[in-house]
């Protein structure tokens, strides 16, 4: 039998150097680079009609603050875990930091000044909410902006349908021709495939025990072979990814700000992607 990597699930985060956490930043967990072209693209436009424009970011990704800094944007970045801080700091590659604050607190209490900021973004930020507080976090972003601000986020949805799901075997087929990337079939099979097997409904939770034992399982079964079984170790992590169906995630975030762009880092050619790319203006 393979070496098991479940055991690894918290501990490997507090080894900044871990393998899998260097795959996972350059794989999986950080935005590709789509995602930030998208991000760069909506945040210049910004830059180009706003004298000493001003960013919010919610969370650690250091790819969005350098994205700020670069474009002249004073920078705030929140997060209220300074481990996952830390561990940010090697991947920051803009090295003059004086236009950047780091506030350590709670997105949903940290006292930021109304009418402040230019642009706000969240990179899955939105995932890490409990389900109940979403809609109070729209209604502070919406607080926090200036009038014809910029909302960007990188969003993990489901689909409205069943039928949106797909077909898992059909999946591993485009993936093991090379049809796909390890990174679209991950998505895939993380927040489309294991539904509703590890999907906690109650709580609109995908839980990392449940996808952990499940592909586990698989590869004891045969379904993936030890490449294979590999390449997905590296990309799965133990974030609980808390999940709204596109239609109603559209219906919060159109409640404060008008829809300027929908996208995905992908063509949606082989069906329904679930990490999208919104931004919106301020209403």
């Amino acid at each position: 039998m393979d070496k098991d990597f479940s055991q690894y699930k918290i501990k490997e985060w507090d080894d900044k150097n871990s393998v899998r956490n260097m795959a996972r930043r350059k794989g999986t967990v950080a935005p590709s680079k789509a995602e930030l072209n998208f991000y760069k693209k909506h945040c210049a436009a910004i830059a180009r009609r706003v004298k000493s424009p001003r960013m919010l970011v919610l969370g650690p990704t250091p790819e969005i603050r350098d994205i700020g800094l670069r474009l002249g944007f004073k920078v705030t970045a929140v997060d209220m875990n300074k481990r996952i801080l830390d561990l940010m700091k090697p991947f920051l590659r803009v090295k003059d930091r004086s236009g950047e604050t780091v506030m350590l607190d709670n997105w949903l209490a940290v006292p930021l000044l109304k009418n402040n900021f230019d642009v706000v973004i969240g990179d899955v930020s939105f995932n890490n909410l409990a389900a109940k507080d979403i809609p109070f976090m729209f209604k502070r972003v919406h607080g926090w902006m200036k009038s014809g601000g910029f909302f960007i986020l990188r969003n993990i949805v489901l689909p409205d349908r069943r039928a949106d799901f797909g077909d898992f075997n059909r999946s591993i087929e485009l993936w093991r021709r090379r049809r796909i990337k390890t990174r679209e079939f991950y998505f895939r099979w993380r927040f489309l495939h294991s539904y509703p097997g590890c999907f906690n409904k109650k709580l609109k939770i995908f839980e990392a025990a449940r996808e952990f034992k499940w592909l586990d399982e698989m590869h004891w079964e045969g379904v993936f072979n030890k490449k294979e079984y590999g390449e997905l170790n590296k990309a799965r992590n133990v974030i609980l990814h808390i999940v709204l169906p596109l239609k109603q995630f559209l219906k919060l975030f159109n409640k404060y700000f008008a829809t300027v762009e929908i996208s995905a880092e992908v063509p949606e050619k082989f069906g329904f992607y679930p990490v999208k790319l919104f931004c919106g203006i301020k209403n």
